[in-house]
Formats: structure tokens, sequence, C-alpha cells
């Protein structure tokens, strides 16, 4: 490779995740850089972008400092990351430890977050473009450099021609975080593209392969329909955030570091030769920034080599070790007033007379908190909690499923605990539904109480989302779920409400 003017070079590292990289005393001095060439002839939208990941920082992402056009292409200098791929952390470990695993997807969604910020791809996600450090910090390379990822880590929407989004992103990180804990990648490898682009579109989802506390948050991240999967990567790291505190207690992110930092410990010699890297820490080693490195962003929460032990709700299916904490009550059922309901059945029935049967029930699942704010004071005043209102009722576009339309939803509350405790919040959801039964002018009134269990947490106010999904079970599931429904949220210690919250559910008319 031609070096850009004023670049010495140092020595050459041979299997970065594109090809050869130059390490190399940047003009001015300083500590050594990694180079890679992008040879001609490249994306010509690649140069609009390196101007972007030039700006970003982000402990996650390995950084961009510079790149050069030569007659051979785009040569790009990047941060050396004292780290391995985590492919060949993968292909001697064969698995890793849950809170390990966790943390390689904690870090790649905030690398992808940052990025997604900057209105940039996290594009090539794959254990060959993620550094696992001495430290068990994660660092991403070549974010931006392209759009989408690799076929085994690529998006349904994206195998069906339509352009990469942040959905597309949280798809790759979900499915390495299943190749980390289940030997592979989702839906296998190999070169019959035909067969792999079926399993992504068509194939069941492998929850079976990651324990069963993590099933939902795989589902979420691996969702087939890009609108049903977490639209950004800052959704999926809250839900990771519950399930994380709640199934493996505190200190799972610093144990998983550990975990790393551990298991790269006897691949030493995968480390580029300490005499590349003269100019920086002794023993600091491997490429950051592999066909381009990445860039780096504002930095987001915590950074890559820092613990964030978020105190989150109670995800069902999450059973606590080390810190317990309370479950959510039952799954309650919602029943229309007017009259009681037929069983749901995949073939809708005609009813001997005219009545509602529309049988919306929830299956209310918490998130974690989302807007922890500090006591304001160091000493706790003990008291109980108290649910002080109701921000938010939302709803997603709802679905054929089985047994009816389902319709997600995300209710947000406000509560107080004076005393860092825990407790109860008893909340209600009501509203209106329509009914293919009634011929659609006459709305099903529909009517639930439920009490969420709320963990200890810091003494003072918090805000924290509890999402589920009304499944209107009677009603046929048609293609066209376009019908005007209605919702109200309440609690029931204030009586502090939102809405009527407009949703389309209920059955075709």
């Amino acid at each position: 490779m031609l070096l850009p003017a004023g670049y010495t070079e140092i020595g050459v590292v041979e299997d970065g995740p594109s090809g050869p990289i130059t390490v190399a005393r940047p003009p001015r001095g300083g500590s050594p850089v990694a180079l890679v060439l992008v040879p001609r002839p490249y994306d010509p939208t690649l140069p609009v972008r390196l101007s972007g990941l030039k700006a970003l920082r982000n402990r996650s992402i390995a950084t961009l400092l510079d790149w050069a056009e030569t007659d051979e292409g785009l040569v790009l200098a990047g941060e050396l990351v004292d780290g391995v791929p985590l492919r060949a952390l993968l292909d001697s470990t064969g698995l890793l430890p849950v809170e390990a695993s966790l943390v390689v997807l904690r870090d790649s969604l905030l690398g992808a977050a940052t990025a997604n910020d900057a209105g940039l791809p996290r594009g090539d996600h794959r254990p060959e473009t993620i550094m696992v450090t001495r430290k068990g910090e994660v660092r991403l390379l070549e974010v931006g450099l392209t759009t989408v990822a690799r076929p085994p880590y690529l998006a349904p929407e994206v195998w069906e021609g339509g352009p990469a989004t942040p959905a597309s992103d949280v798809y790759a990180a979900t499915a390495v975080l299943v190749e980390c804990l289940g030997g592979g990648p989702p839906y296998g490898g190999g070169d019959d593209l035909g067969e792999l682009r079926a399993r992504h579109l068509h194939a069941p989802i492998p929850v079976e392969r990651v324990p069963e506390a993590l099933r939902s948050l795989v589902r979420h991240g691996l969702d087939k329909d890009p609108h049903e999967r977490c639209a950004e990567a800052r959704l999926l790291l809250l839900e990771l955030a519950a399930v994380a505190g709640g199934g493996l207690g505190s200190g799972w992110e610093r144990r998983g570091r550990e975990q790393l930092a551990a298991a790269v410990r006897p691949l030493e010699f995968l480390f580029p030769p300490p005499r590349l890297l003269s100019g920086g820490p002794a023993g600091a080693g491997s490429l950051a920034l592999r066909h381009g490195g990445s860039p780096t962003g504002p930095v987001t929460g915590v950074g890559g080599g820092q613990t964030s032990d978020l105190a989150p709700l109670t995800i069902p299916g999450a059973t606590p070790t080390p810190t317990p904490s309370p479950s959510p009550t039952a799954t309650p059922s919602l029943q229309p007033t007017p009259t009681p309901a037929p069983s749901p059945g995949p073939t809708p029935a005609t009813p001997a007379t005219p009545g509602p049967t529309a049988a919306p029930t929830p299956t209310p699942r918490l998130l974690p908190t989302i807007t922890p704010a500090p006591s304001a004071s160091a000493t706790p005043t003990p008291g109980p909690l108290t649910a002080t209102g109701v921000r938010k009722l939302a709803f997603q576009h709802c679905t054929p499923g089985p047994g009816g339309f389902v319709c997600p939803f995300t209710i947000t509350f406000d509560w107080d605990d004076p005393g860092g405790t825990g407790g109860t919040i008893a909340w209600h959801l009501s509203g209106t539904v329509v009914s293919q039964t009634t011929g659609c002018a006459r709305p099903v009134a529909f009517s639930v109480s439920e009490t969420t269990s709320v963990p200890q947490e810091p003494a003072g106010p918090h805000s924290a989302s509890i999402s589920g999904s009304l499944v209107v079970s009677a009603d046929p599931a048609g293609p066209a779920a376009q019908n005007p429904s209605t919702a109200k949220a309440s609690l029931d210690s204030s009586g502090a409400s939102v809405g009527p919250v407009p949703f389309y559910g209920g059955s075709t008319c």
C-alpha cells in the first residue's frame, strides 16, 4: 500500500477483517495508527460518510482519525485497540457465558445507537468486526463503512432488497448474541445464499438456542417484520438492562467484562507484537480500524469500560440469582363488559345471536427504569411507594396473530419511592374495540385491573414503562385491521389517567 505523505510504516498485520493492516506513525508523531486501504472502485457515498464518522466519539467504537485519497483508493487511518477479534475468541471457546454475551450485545447496541444518532449505519456487524480488549471492553470496527451486514447477520428486509435501517443494525447485533450463546449464527452460514435467505425470511426464530429468560429479548431483536422488531438500538438496550438486572442481579456487567478479559488471556499470541506499538503503551495490541475502522460518537451514557448496573423492574422469565426481585402478578384477562366472550379459535364461528366477540387479553411485559432521578437528600425519608402519574399510553400497529389481532402497547408511569423500599403499582387499562358481530357499529367495552411489582430502587422519583399486548381473540384475523378503537390507562391510587388513545384493532369489517 502506498502510504499518504508523512506516514512511516512500522509493520503489517495480515489478519484484519477486510485485509492486511499497516501500522504506521502519523506525520506529527504520537501513537501508531492502523492504515487500511479501500481500493478503487469504492462506494461513491463513502467519502460523505467518512466526514460524519471522523466526528464521532464513543467508547464502544474505534475512532477514525483521518483519511486520504491515493491512486490505489482511500487510505483510512484509525486508532489501535488492545484486543482480539470476537471471531477468534469464539473459535477458541465455542460459547461465551451469559454475562459476557450480554456485554457484547450491550456495547454493540451503544455503538450502533451512536452511529444511528448521527444518521450513519452500523453496517457490517459480525464477530470479525468486533474487538474484545484485555479489560473485557468491546470495540466496534468498520462502523459506517458499509451500510449492511454480511449474509449470516443480514435482516430480512435487506434480503428482500429494501434499505438498511437502524432496525437492521438491531437484527445483526442480536444475531451475534445468538452466536455467542448458541455456537453459530441464528440460521447458519455456508455458501448457499438462496437457502440462507429462505431461512432468514421464513424459518422460526431459534429462541431455543438461548436461555429462556433471554428469549423475549431475542424475539424483539430478530423479528422478521422490521415494524415489529425494536426500531432502534436504544429500545433493545432498555429491555437488555431489565432482563440482565432482573435475571442476573446487580454486577452482571462487571462479571461479564471479567469473563471476557479472562477469555482473551490465552490468546496473547493473536495480539500484534509490542514492537509494532513502540509509540504506545507496552503490550498494547490489535487494530481498531480494520478496513477503515470506525469512528465514534458523542459519549452516550456509560462508556465502554465503565459499568452501569441499573436497577430495573422485573421481567417474567428472568430468574434472579444474586439479587432477587419481585415478579409482576399473573397476566390478567380482559373481558368485554356487555357479555362474556366466546373462547378464541382459529376458525371464526357465527354466533346464534348478535353480540360482542372481542376479548382483548393483555400480556404485560415490564421494561426497565428509563428516567431514574436522584433522591433529593442523601438520607432517604422512609415512606411507601406512590404512583404519581401516567405519562404516556402508546399503541403500535396491530397485526394478525394466533387467535386474533395482537395490538402491542406501552404505558409509562411515574412514581415516587421516598424510602427506596419498592412496592406495587395498581393500574387499569380500559376502552373499546370494534366487533365484526356487531357490524362494526357498536364498540365492545373492555376493562382490566393489573398490579405491577416494583423492586427496591434508590429513594426518589422514577419513571418506567410496562409493555404488553391486547389480543382481540374471538374475531377472525384478517390482513387489514383498520378499525378505530380506543383505550385509556389510569392509576388506582391517584386516579391519574391518560387517553382515550386511538388505535386500530378488532376484526376486519
